[in-house]
């Protein structure tokens, strides 16, 4: 009978300490947890598209509001807006060169 007790007892000690380490790294990983965040929280502020306006930026869609990555997408007298970080354009094309970006 005594015999029983020594493995159970050995497992309860082997489980405490294993829950005692755990409890002691929880505050280091939620700090690398909350540091990684951070920076995806940063990389993503930085892609939002009001900020990449802010920073000169200008999204211009055809007439159909489709953005326009080439000038392939618009011919001569298409209507296109321009959105700027304080406001719109709207502009007539007059001509276009190329259809690379």
């Amino acid at each position: 009978r005594g015999g029983a007790r020594r493995p159970l007892a050995d497992g309860e000690r082997q489980l405490r300490v294993a829950a005692e380490r755990l409890v002691a790294r929880l505050p280091r990983l939620l700090d690398a947890e909350t540091r990684h965040l951070a920076s995806v929280e940063s990389r993503v502020r930085a892609l939002d598209p009001v900020n990449v306006l802010a920073r000169g930026w200008s999204i211009t869609r055809g007439a159909d509001g489709t953005v326009l990555r080439t000038p392939a997408g618009t011919t001569e007298g298409d209507t296109i807006t321009t959105q700027l970080a304080g406001g719109t354009l709207t502009s007539r094309v007059d001509s276009t060169e190329g259809s690379a970006p």
